[in-house]
């Protein structure tokens, strides 16, 4: 089974509600996959920022300053990690500055 076929499957229903973070870090990949700029090495990358952006937005809703700082870190970092897109990621960045989170 090729990795492309397990990760990013918007389409399935996840056993959570999504974050509106999530949200938008799934937009900003889906601008990188559509620019065909995620590599095998960068699936993994993008999979963690989804997870991450999760992360940061549940912690967010229940108040955790603890977990947005430490998620929010980790979420900088596989960002920076990731392809730039040509049209950037500022719908991305504007979605993270509502949450508290400088990118």
């Amino acid at each position: 089974m090729n990795i492309q076929e397990t990760l990013f499957n918007f389409d399935k229903e996840p056993s959570y509600a999504k974050s509106s973070l999530r949200l938008a870090a799934e937009a900003h990949i889906q601008k990188i996959k559509d620019e065909d700029l995620l590599t095998e090495e960068t699936y993994l990358i993008a999979q963690l920022t989804l997870d991450l952006a999760q992360v940061c937005g549940v912690a967010v809703a229940k108040g955790s300053a603890s977990a947005v700082a430490m998620a929010s870190k980790e979420l900088r970092e596989t960002l920076a990690m990731l392809p730039d897109v040509s049209g950037g990621n500022s719908d991305f960045r504007a979605m993270a500055e509502k949450f508290g989170i400088a990118l």
